[in-house]
């Protein structure tokens, strides 16, 4: 298994090749690492498309628990307030 921490400024579902992972915020809204299988994956949120890549191509492979990947996505809503969960 692999490790992908997703940043992005609400709660949102994260999505790998179009199946939910969990989520970037636990319910306190601390971020969280997620564990996924290795590999070639497309990688998403749930919701809305108010965010920028909408998806990040990746090949995840030697990650750890402690050195995840990092992908980050923009929010291109006009509000300076982060979005409610989706």
């Amino acid at each position: 298994m692999e490790f992908v921490l997703v940043k992005f400024a609400g709660r949102r579902r994260v999505l790998v090749d179009d199946e939910g992972m969990g989520y970037n915020r636990d319910e306190s809204g601390q971020e969280q690492v997620l564990e996924i299988p290795g590999g070639v994956h497309s990688v998403r949120l749930g919701g809305l498309h108010d965010y920028l890549p909408l998806a990040h191509d990746v090949d995840i492979n030697q990650t750890t628990r402690d050195n995840p990947l990092v992908l980050e996505f923009s929010s291109t809503s006009c509000s300076s307030q982060p979005a409610e969960e989706i």
